[in-house]
């Protein structure tokens, strides 16, 4: 068995006091995908190691070196883990390179909000970047700061030189630039009317300053309007997530660091970069596989 720290994201400071349900489920995942890697079955050689922790735990309650709700266990989680590994792999449209720059380009057209959101979070999580505010832009040091919540982490962006152009726009000319003569921190993305917005492109009065942030709704609302005027077909489920995805691939295949993805996707650790990495790597081994394959039978391709 795999020491578990090795399974779970755990860190020399973790405790086992902290420990939760979703903790053991990314256990049981990663193991999981480790045993379909090397051709075994995953469900059972999983379930095995989730037992095992558990009667690691066990014994820790036992001895009373953790706290009795340590490791909280969910009664179901046998059936819960086979009902996932036996599921269909989700899809996870994306779009290509050509419609991820298309979509950049031409947000603005739609809502000058929507612009700078795509120009400034593209890459992120658009759900963390619509809560930024002004004092989030650092632009003597030309960096734009993404705040996390709970588990998810955000990022600080050292802005490219289109980003900046976007940014030094929306307030002095654009749709902040009222707000931006109005008070030292305002929401860069506030909900509710623009002046003249049905007109084109709108500003945000003063009144906006202590505004919430437009809601996920109205951005789904603006994407479609994205879509279509990118002449791009709709495709459940793809939207903002198609084109952090593509950004990943183009990444990737451009060479970044794992550090360097983490910083791209503001990821909180390298997981998600390292595992991109590993299926990258084995195709490249399959792609490898198949020339020598062809090579020793003599084929031409």
């Amino acid at each position: 068995m795999s020491a578990p720290g090795a399974t779970l994201r755990i860190t020399p400071d973790r405790l086992w006091d902290s420990l939760e349900r979703a903790d053991l489920r990314a256990m049981a995942r990663r193991r999981v995908r480790e045993l379909k890697d090397e051709r075994k079955v995953g469900l059972r050689g999983a379930e095995i190691t989730v037992s095992r922790f558990l009667t690691i735990a066990e014994w820790l309650r036992g001895e009373r070196l953790i706290d009795e709700r340590a490791v909280p266990i969910d009664p179901k989680w046998r059936k819960t883990l086979a009902a996932e590994v036996n599921a269909p792999d989700p899809a996870r449209p994306r779009y290509t390179p050509e419609e991820m720059r298309a979509l950049v380009r031409e947000a603005g057209a739609v809502d000058p909000r929507l612009g700078l959101l795509v120009s400034l979070g593209a890459e992120l999580r658009l759900g963390q970047v619509l809560r930024a505010r002004r004092t989030h832009l650092a632009l003597e040091q030309n960096t734009f700061e993404v705040r996390g919540r709970g588990k998810k982490r955000g990022a600080i962006v050292h802005l490219t030189a289109g980003q900046r152009a976007m940014v030094d726009q929306a307030l002095t000319e654009g749709y902040l630039r009222v707000l931006e003569q109005a008070a030292p921190d305002f929401p860069l993305f506030p909900a509710g009317q623009l002046r003249g917005g049905r007109k084109g492109q709108g500003v945000a009065l003063a009144s906006l300053v202590d505004a919430q942030p437009i809601n996920r709704r109205t951005v789904i609302a603006w994407w479609q309007k994205l879509e279509e005027r990118c002449g791009i077909t709709h495709i459940p489920g793809r939207a903002a997530y198609g084109v952090r995805r593509v950004a990943v691939d183009e990444a990737v295949r451009r060479g970044i660091s794992r550090d360097g993805l983490k910083e791209h996707g503001g990821w909180s650790d390298t997981q998600v970069p390292e595992r991109i990495y590993r299926d990258r790597d084995r195709v490249e081994a399959r792609d490898e596989a198949r020339a020598t394959r062809a090579e020793i039978r003599g084929e031409t391709a």
